[in-house]
């Protein structure tokens, strides 16, 4: 993939030959009996990438939250939000005798699309995230184990939250240039790339320079008139870019439903992380107003320095003055003096420049840019929820403003995310909590969930295969035949149970 080859070229100049070592294993963890189980699906945003600090070309790599690991399942990133959620329903379930887990499978770098089909198919890993954490880790074999991870904690799930579908709008936009013949759109497009892995703006900016100096020679007019084109269909129908990320959000709710048709499903839609409703600081202004207010303080602050001295009764600019010591107004003083003062008006000049001229500018441009897109999107995936009977959440209207220019939300954002999680769930959680306490453990009820089903036997045959440990009671619910083994002979006795064969019978409370 062109994609891999263009990136490399920042990488090798920026990473200056360092190396960083990823893995993952699958995840055996054990069953608890009367257990409430909770999964999040979603992508670099869930996962809470960039919560351990700033992300850079030298630390994107070693970010816990990059790559489902064994080290990442059995420790979580506690700021990101399912674990912040986890905290509440840990609080419900003390309450109502009932143990919880939290489970975070946020994949980094992960579409609708590809969660989707990590769910379904055995062995895939995400298209773009297999190829841009390969490449950069170095190993083939990240991601492909996935499948396994999903299906373990999706089959005993009681609750799934689905926050995705951002990544498919931005790789939809982004991926077609990574692998365009035009430079100065694969250079673009690989800019986007690194962001969304997780790659500070700064940083992957002067990347793409660097990418840009490598296609140099290449570059025509005809080049950048095709950009330009590109920028501007794209964009210019918001509705049918969201259109493909929505149906794929809807892919995710089926392939959940099918191998887990009992968990309840909370479907969360985007916010805009350049600021909802175009606003900057706690108003909305356009960016002439901004340009206008800031030229006219930095004029204000600048001018207050004396950029001019008089020497001999001529007034003279600080930078023309060469002399050791010059006389202002009857007294000597150093040039040393002087450069500092010089210093001083560039050093403001700077900040002003940086924080309250280009941010802001930034800030603007990315919202209008950006916030049509999500606004669309998220009216689809809200349609979604009502369609398929998800219970919605409304991230977009309700999470405060971050003022920066990382996609990612900081550690307030993820609270405020699972404060909206606790209010739209804890009845539907609270309830379903009740059932798990009251109920008696059955013969055959393997999952605990008060009935026996088709499930059950699935879960046996994981259990056989070493995919999934079931704890003593679960064992003798899967001893169905009631030999004190938990073989395929019990898989057999439930499946001529649920196809009520003559005298097979389940169904028998443990005591």
């Amino acid at each position: 993939m062109r994609m891999k080859r263009v990136i490399s070229i920042a990488l090798s100049a920026v990473l200056l030959g360092s190396t960083a070592t990823v893995a993952a294993s699958a995840q055996e963890t054990e069953v608890k009996t009367k257990t409430y189980h909770y999964v999040a699906l979603g992508d670099s945003v869930t996962a809470g990438y960039g919560l351990s600090g700033p992300t850079t070309f030298e630390t994107m790599l070693s970010d816990p939250a990059l790559l489902l690991t064994d080290e990442l399942l059995s420790d979580p990133i506690e700021d990101a939000y399912p674990a912040v959620f986890g905290g509440y329903l840990a609080e419900m379930g003390e309450e109502k005798g009932v143990a919880t887990t939290a489970t975070n499978l946020g994949s980094c770098a992960y579409r609708a699309e590809d969660v989707a089909k990590t769910i379904t198919t055995e062995g895939y890993k995400g298209e773009v995230a297999g190829a841009l954490l390969s490449g950069l880790s170095g190993s083939g074999e990240i991601l492909s184990n996935y499948h396994i991870i999903y299906q373990e904690y999706l089959t005993q799930a009681d609750l799934v939250s689905i926050m995705l579908g951002g990544n498919d709008m931005i790789m939809g936009f982004a991926v077609p240039m990574t692998d365009s013949d035009n430079p100065v759109l694969n250079t673009i497009g690989s800019v986007f790339a690194l962001v969304m892995i997780g790659c500070d703006v700064e940083t992957a900016a002067a990347a793409g320079l660097m990418i840009l100096d490598y296609y140099k020679d290449d570059i025509t007019a005809e080049d950048v008139k095709e950009a330009a084109t590109y920028f501007y269909d794209f964009f210019s129908d918001p509705d049918a870019v969201s259109e493909n990320a929505a149906n794929e959000v809807k892919s995710v709710i089926d392939a959940v439903r099918e191998i887990n048709p009992d968990a309840d499903v909370a479907l969360l839609d985007i916010f805009n992380p350049f600021g909802n409703s175009l606003e900057y600081d706690g108003q909305v202004r356009d960016l002439g107003c901004v340009i206008k207010a800031v030229f006219n303080r930095a004029l204000d602050e600048v001018f207050e320095l004396p950029i001019v001295v008089t020497v001999n009764n001529t007034k003279i600019p600080l930078k023309w003055i060469n002399e050791t010591t010059v006389e202002i107004n009857g007294s000597v003083v150093t040039s040393e003096y002087l450069a500092n003062l010089c210093k001083e008006a560039r050093e403001k000049l700077k900040r002003i420049i940086s924080e309250e001229i280009s941010y802001p500018l930034q800030y603007l441009t990315a919202g209008k840019f950006v916030d049509p897109l999500i606004r669309s999107l998220d009216a689809k995936i809200r349609a979604a929820a009502e369609e398929t009977g998800c219970i919605y959440v409304d991230v977009y209207h309700n999470v405060s403003n971050e003022n920066d220019f990382d996609p990612h939300p900081n550690a307030q954002t993820h609270r405020e995310i699972a404060d909206l999680l606790k209010a739209a769930l804890s009845d539907t959680v609270s309830e379903k909590m009740a059932k798990k306490a009251e109920h008696d453990v059955l013969i055959g009820d393997v999952n605990l969930d008060g009935k026996v089903t088709i499930d059950d036997a699935t879960m046996i045959q994981k259990a056989m295969a070493e995919l999934i440990k079931l704890d003593d009671t679960q064992k003798k619910a899967a001893d169905t035949n009631g030999d004190g083994q938990v073989d395929i002979n019990d898989v057999t006795h439930l499946q001529k149970y649920l196809a009520e064969y003559d005298g097979i019978v389940l169904g028998k409370t443990i005591e």
